[in-house]
């Protein structure tokens, strides 16, 4: 349940509320045989529980809808997704830069809150914002050109026009090309993030600053205030549960 608060915020009401981040489905089939049962069974967790579920960017390595058809990736998790929207769940999908391209299909059919940069809630009395994260740190000059390039209206209508037995291939060839960061470099990027966007969002009222992106769990405090990243669906599988003002992260154990 969402309601406008004071000056406007946008209130989020739930008693529990769930956090995940780059599972990048459609990627490797071997080990989505793993991580996609598991990340069922969250969100049926999130449907009994009648919680939020708020997803920061790349879900799907890739997602676009054609002119003559849409990416058809792992549908049962689309299913569940239309599960928890019946059900009231609310649902808030930040779009990362694999899956940006999918926030219309999450409006239109299950009405759920999207947004291509910050998403700004107040949930359970802490001012909360959050974002996928990719391109807010200084530098990374030619990223933040092809950002811009890769979304703009012009260039999607281009990309619609292609049969999606070009354009799929073509999207996941450059996905698994770009996917190569090693941990040490994760842990440097999450430090920059720190310093350059959270302490920034800090000074500007916020309690809590939630990325994804940097596909490694990273939580650090300034006083009161938190900055934590998601970590990835697909090593990690690893989440944040917020419950009376308290952000946890966790990690699901496979059955």
């Amino acid at each position: 349940m969402v309601y406008c608060g004071a000056e406007g915020r946008i209130v989020a009401v739930s008693r529990k509320v769930y956090f995940i981040a780059d599972a990048h489905l459609g990627a490797n089939a071997a080990v989505e045989r793993s991580t996609v049962p598991a990340l069922l069974r969250l969100l049926d967790e999130v449907k009994r529980e009648e919680s939020a579920l708020y997803v920061l960017g790349d879900l799907f390595d890739f997602w676009f809808e054609f002119r003559s058809s849409t990416t058809n990736i792992h549908p049962a998790v689309i299913a569940k997704l239309y599960e928890l929207a019946a059900a009231g769940c609310q649902l808030g999908f930040a779009g990362g830069n694999h899956d940006v391209w999918m926030l219309d299909f999450l409006r239109r059919e299950l009405g759920a809150q999207v947004s291509d940069g910050w998403m700004e809630r107040e949930i359970q009395g802490k001012r909360v914002c959050m974002a996928h994260g990719d391109g807010l740190r200084s530098g990374d000059t030619g990223y933040k050109i092809l950002k811009k390039i890769l979304r703009s209206r012009v260039n999607i209508a281009l990309y619609r026009q292609l049969p999606a037995s070009i354009g799929v291939p073509l999207a996941l060839s450059c996905s698994r090309a770009s996917r190569k960061t090693s941990v040490s470099e994760m842990s440097r990027i999450a430090d920059k993030l720190f310093r350059e966007v959270a302490l920034r969002k800090f000074e500007e009222g916020f309690d809590l600053v939630v990325l994804g992106h940097v596909h490694m769990p990273y939580d650090r405090a300034q006083g009161e205030k938190r900055f934590l990243i998601v970590g990835d669906w697909i090593e990690n599988l690893s989440y944040l549960v917020m419950e009376g003002g308290r952000i946890t992260h966790k990690s699901w154990k496979p059955t």
